[in-house]
This record gives structure tokens, sequence and C-alpha cells, in this order.
């Protein structure tokens, strides 16, 4: 049986964690224009990078859907498109009234 990963005196306790959380935040508090301009380019290239990704999904779904013959009636019956609008409806305005005031959705959010 493998040994503890720390000593007990390497261990960190809440007032150290706190000191170390509070010095790494210090240090990123304090940002140069090279370094900004480095996050820009990242958030840039990850962008550039999905969108790419995305778009060469949608080109391959397109390919896929042309070559389908036309749907001639709905894909689903009326009663089931208007339950699944309906819940999501309600899900999406639940959420929203949780966020902004007196409804709660969980009991942890009512305490």
């Amino acid at each position: 049986m493998p040994g503890p990963l720390a000593a007990p005196a390497e261990a960190l306790d809440g007032p150290r964690v706190r000191r170390l959380t509070r010095r790494s935040a210090a240090q990123r508090a304090v940002t140069t224009w090279s370094t900004r301009l480095g996050d820009a380019w990242s958030t840039a290239a990850s962008v550039a990078i999905g969108l790419a990704v995305l778009g060469g999904w949608l080109a391959s779904v397109r390919d896929e859907i042309a070559a389908r013959a036309p749907v001639s009636g709905t894909p689903l019956p009326a009663s089931v498109t208007a339950t699944v609008s309906l819940v999501v409806t309600v899900a999406a305005l639940t959420g929203l009234l949780d966020r902004l005031g007196p409804i709660s959705a969980s009991p942890a959010a009512a305490a």
C-alpha cells in the first residue's frame, strides 16, 4: 500500500490556501499589454478554430440533407410538437423566473 502523497507538514491548511490564492490572484491582476494581447490572440484563435469545425460539420450535414428525398408530410404529429414546445417554454420561463425573483426551482434555493 503506497504512503501518503504529501508529508503532513507540507499539507496546506486554510490560511495557507487563502494566502496562496491571494498571491496567485495578485500576480494575475497585474497584466501588461503583451499579456492582454496574447490573451486576445488566444481567444481569437480558439473562436476561429471552433467556427471552422462548426462550418465543416454544417457542410457535411448540408450535403447529407440534400441527398435525401423531400418529406411529404410532417415528421412528428402536431400533438408531440406542441407538447415539446410547451415543455421547453415552461422550462425556459421557470429558469428565467428562478434567476429573477421569488420562485425557486429547488429546495436548496428556497432555504
